[in-house]
């Protein structure tokens, strides 16, 4: 950027200035910028800090809070410690894109989240506040927090590509950073560890009622355990609500788990495929602490392990609401293991493994997953995305080079309608894999 503005002032004889506008700017100067960081020996990614960055109808405010006499807007980028890559068994990646609702473009949709977002932000600012109690000054950035987090959403009311495409993703990832730019780290840290034991008392019984089942029967009925843990979700406003309303606990999840078939339902079609051709290692992208891990999807894991099958785990790197993180996993794993000898055998034998995926969102970019993670895929034949914000919002439509699930309840009574359900409606998609091919080159 400097070499460019410096060439123009100097050939125009200081007529021209250069200016950069910010798409052009982010895809030339700050694109140059990043490739020249890259570093083989060191991890890293880059992440836009919505915070500090001002959106496009912010330009008089930055430079009325400036110090500086410059007209230019502001970019701010945070480096994070590990490198992300597209994810290599994505088919398609060069015409991937991982939101699936635009909320840019569509103004119904983008009101509906935007108000979703906004009536959350007290609540949100309370827990951060109860998670620090004792702290002295809680209060005072739990208010900044709301503060901040609601005038990121009245930009977007009337800019709504003020920070780029809006989509769900975007938004949960602001407010991630806004918890974070107020000092709160896994504000729901209390509540998960809670739930953990609840669920882990729980585990046993579990194990020995889906034991008394026939295999098919099982199968199914595993399926809906992780369904009914996926329910359980503190990101979700409906089931915040039941649990306000009362004791609302697995059991009760179980109950809204509805009778098949479900809304998407290739249960029958996965089942058949594990009792005739088993997979070599599944990989499954996780969503929830708590019920949801434990209850959930270690039914699943231990299912498939039995069947041969080695299991990756891929769990968040970095805490976010109520979902699962990869220090916490371990830990829970190892107590998994101590009810299940299955569970425990295979995390010595390494059959089942935990690795990070790279985010620290709600939801999933393919685009943007842990490097680490990417060179176990050459084994991964079955690759799981569950929970909503994976399977969902982000993904529903992503196709794979091996066979794929994508298993979540719809906690949303808009996002149901939009696929033809209603509130807590099932989806569990099961698709067989593409071959490689060669994308078409242009005429």
């Amino acid at each position: 950027m400097h070499t460019i503005s410096f060439a123009i002032n100097y050939w125009s004889k200081g007529e021209i200035q250069a200016l950069f506008l910010r798409h052009e700017g982010y895809l030339g100067a700050i694109g140059a910028f990043l490739k020249g960081c890259e570093d083989d020996e060191v991890d890293h990614n880059w992440v836009e800090h919505y915070l500090a960055s001002s959106g496009l109808d912010q330009g008089s405010r930055s430079r009325q809070n400036s110090t500086s006499e410059s007209l230019c807007d502001v970019l701010e980028l945070d480096k994070r410690g590990n490198r992300l890559l597209p994810f290599p068994l994505l088919d398609r990646p060069d015409i991937y894109t991982a939101d699936v609702h635009d909320l840019t473009t569509d103004a119904d949709a983008r009101d509906y989240w935007l108000d979703v977002f906004s009536r959350g932000i007290d609540k949100l600012a309370s827990v951060a506040r109860e998670s620090q109690l004792g702290v002295p000054d809680a209060q005072e950035r739990s208010e900044m927090f709301a503060r901040s987090f609601r005038e990121r959403v009245d930009i977007l009311r009337g800019t709504p590509n003020a920070f780029g495409a809006l989509s769900i993703r975007k938004l949960l990832d602001m407010r991630e950073q806004c918890f974070a730019e107020a000092e709160f780290y896994d504000v729901y840290a209390k509540h998960k560890q809670k739930e953990n034991e609840v669920a882990l008392s729980m585990l046993p019984s579990i194990f020995d009622h889906l034991d008394t089942l026939a295999w098919e029967e099982r199968q199914i009925d595993v399926l809906r355990h992780v369904l009914a843990g996926n329910i359980l979700d503190l990101g979700a406003s409906e089931v915040v609500k039941r649990r306000e309303e009362g004791n609302f606990g697995f059991s009760d999840a179980l109950k809204l788990v509805h009778d098949r078939p479900w809304l998407t339902d290739h249960a029958s079609q996965w089942v058949q495929k594990l009792k005739t051709q088993p997979y070599r290692c599944a990989l499954i992208f996780v969503d929830n602490s708590g019920f949801d891990i434990v209850l959930g999807i270690f039914a699943l894991v231990r299912e498939l392990l039995r069947l041969k099958t080695k299991v990756i785990l891929a769990v968040n790197s970095e805490p976010v609401i109520n979902d699962v993180q990869y220090g916490e996993l371990l830990v829970l794993a190892d107590r998994v293991g101590d009810v299940s000898s299955c569970i425990r055998d295979a995390l010595v034998e390494e059959r089942l493994v935990i690795v990070e995926s790279g985010s620290s969102s709600s939801c999933l970019d393919l685009m943007r997953v842990d490097r680490k993670l990417c060179a176990m895929c050459n084994q991964v034949d079955l690759v799981v995305l569950e929970g909503m914000g994976r399977a969902v919002h982000t993904n529903f439509h992503a196709q794979f080079h091996c066979d794929s699930v994508k298993v979540a309840v719809l906690k949303s009574s808009w996002i149901a309608q939009h696929l033809g359900g209603h509130l807590f409606s099932s989806v569990f998609k099961f698709e067989k894999g593409l071959p490689r091919t060669e994308p078409e080159s242009p005429e």
